[in-house]
């Protein structure tokens, strides 16, 4: 049971020990809000966890998702394996098309390295690397400013002639409730790209980055999950800070744990048809999407701080 603070003489809740002060009082409000939030939010899902149709529910498992025309957008040098580098391989063994779009150009991936241009190569020669392990051939790369990527007309023709070229009849993405900037604002990107191309039939793989989803559709890679660590460790500039590897692969095994049987890989999406997904993504209210770019944002400041804390460590 929730406690609430409150200043107001006639509350029967526990008076705040901020009280005494203006700025006191706001913190109270904001945590009492925030509270009343979290609350919600949890009745929310006990609600939505107790529905009849979602006692059983079971996500499709495949060993590859249709598809000959394969379309990846990836925020950055690393995504596209961490997230879905499996399923890429299944495509491109399958003798699917795949083509990677990398957004960003990777310049804020190395902190403690202030050649930034050094930073940009090396990760560009990492995912060169890694995407020929997995058998992808056609790599894209947009050099948008990493942590700073936003919609533009010019970056909106470039894609609009790319998607027309490729025709894709599948197109992977982060989705737009992934805990990184970048990610939620390539879903941005895409929705304006979407009104630029008008009528489309492809479907949208949205994958799980930072942040664990409910899939609908799960695909095994079990077979390929070797290759998928070899590719993973192509990126050794960003293994060197986080354990990447151990968190994909080990997603990986959680998602597989639900097949009966020997132990299983698989990675998780959320399968929907362009019109779905988008639906979806508009379905959350403006005030929603601003609050998680502002928590985004200040998250992003944050790390950056941290960062530079080191480094200046680092350096004394």
């Amino acid at each position: 049971m929730y406690r609430h603070f409150s200043c107001s003489p006639r509350s029967r809740s526990p008076k705040s020990p901020f009280c005494s002060r203006p700025e006191g009082r706001r913190s109270g409000e904001k945590a009492e809000n925030m509270e009343r939030i979290h609350g919600k939010q949890l009745k929310d899902f006990i609600n939505t966890f107790f529905r009849p149709e979602n006692l059983m529910y079971a996500p499709k498992w495949v060993e590859c998702p249709p598809g000959r025309r394969v379309l990846v957008l990836s925020p950055h040098f690393d995504d596209e394996t961490l997230s879905c580098g499996g399923t890429l391989a299944k495509h491109a063994a399958d003798g699917a098309s795949v083509t990677v779009v990398f957004m960003t150009d990777g310049k804020a991936g190395d902190y403690l390295n202030p050649d930034k241009e050094a930073v940009m190569n090396i990760r560009k020669a990492e995912a060169r690397a890694a995407c020929d392990l997995l058998g992808i051939r056609k790599l894209v790369m947009l050099d948008e400013p990493e942590t700073e990527l936003k919609s533009h007309p010019a970056l909106i023709r470039r894609l609009t002639v790319l998607f027309r070229e490729e025709r894709p009849d599948v197109v992977y993405l982060p989705t737009f409730l992934d805990n990184h900037i970048d990610h939620l604002n390539v879903n941005r990107v895409f929705a304006d790209l979407l009104a630029s191309l008008g009528e489309v039939d492809f479907t949208v793989n949205a994958y799980e980055g930072w942040t664990a989803i409910v899939p609908n559709l799960l695909v095994d890679i079990t077979d390929v999950i070797d290759l998928k660590r070899s590719a993973i460790r192509k990126y050794a500039s960003q293994l060197k800070y986080v354990d990447y590897e151990k968190g994909s692969v080990g997603l990986n095994a959680f998602r597989g744990a639900g097949y009966v049987g020997r132990e299983r890989y698989a990675e998780g999406f959320l399968s929907l048809t362009a019109k779905q997904y988008m639906a979806l993504f508009q379905s959350c209210s403006m005030k929603d999407v601003k609050y998680l770019d502002k928590r985004l944002k200040r998250r992003l400041a944050s790390i950056k701080n941290t960062l530079l804390s080191r480094r200046i460590e680092s350096k004394g």
